[in-house]
């Protein structure tokens, strides 16, 4: 008689969207610190004393003007997406 094989992988929990967010921020803001000569994973994100929260919106408004995507509809499509995650 054949025995089946249990799937011995460990279960991973999946993430909140709220912390999936949150990871990907970080990422952003490290990758911006980077560019200024921090090293990956040095720069206090949560503190954010360079101000690298308000230059990534800089650039992505930049982003939008460029490749004529409305900048006022992808901040009103955010807060929605973020108020449904609340």
């Amino acid at each position: 008689m054949e025995t089946s094989k249990q799937n011995t992988q460990p279960t991973r929990k999946p993430e909140s969207n709220g912390s999936v967010m949150l990871s990907i921020a970080r990422e952003i803001i490290d990758c911006r610190a980077v560019r200024d000569g921090y090293q990956p994973g040095e720069y206090d994100a949560v503190r954010d004393e360079e101000g690298y929260v308000t230059s990534i919106l800089n650039v992505m408004h930049h982003w939008c003007m460029k490749n004529d995507i409305d900048w006022d509809d992808e901040l009103d499509r955010a807060l929605a997406f973020f108020e449904s995650d609340l």
